[in-house]
């Protein structure tokens, strides 16, 4: 949707059409075969969230870009001084160049921890959400602009200690 400046969508049987409106650019996407899609067997249930925080659209924006730029597949969230540090970061090279960005958020006073994600589990649409992310290794971003909600686990080298 953002290829297009106010984009207008129609829609097909086999694949639908992003266009501008006055015809100069258009996106042509066709549909998935619903064999190759995956959905939970069961309702997910979030547990107890410890670290919350916002992230807005251009941070959001930031990051992917940052991620693209240095060709870097992970995202360090970690405590830094009452605020929280999300990074762009390659985990397997400590010496690799990385990305920091701070954003306001809440966490318990004594907790440590580095939540890592894949930056192939943020395909998300290009608005803000609030986010929040347990100890139990999942992650919920509902929209701040829509009803649109993701679940997105994290990866099995993320620590948490309170």
């Amino acid at each position: 949707l953002t290829l297009v400046d106010n984009p207008i969508i129609k829609f097909s049987d086999d694949y639908c059409t992003v266009s501008d409106g006055s015809g100069l650019s258009s996106v042509k996407y066709f549909y998935s075969d619903p064999e190759m899609l995956s959905a939970p067997k069961k309702d997910i249930t979030m547990p107890e969230c410890e670290v919350k925080f916002v992230l807005n659209t251009d941070t959001l924006s930031k990051i992917k870009r940052a991620a693209s730029a240095l060709g870097h597949g992970e995202i360090s969230i970690k405590p830094s001084g009452g605020s929280i540090e999300i990074s762009v970061v390659n985990n397997k090279n400590q010496t690799s160049n990385a990305f920091s960005i701070v954003v306001e958020g809440s966490y318990p006073e004594l907790a440590t921890f580095e939540y890592i994600m894949s930056v192939s589990n943020l395909k998300l649409i290009n608005e803000g959400y609030e986010v929040a992310i347990s100890s139990k290794l999942i992650s919920n971003f509902k929209s701040l602009d829509s009803s649109i909600e993701y679940f997105i686990a994290l990866e099995k080298t993320s620590t948490y200690g309170a």
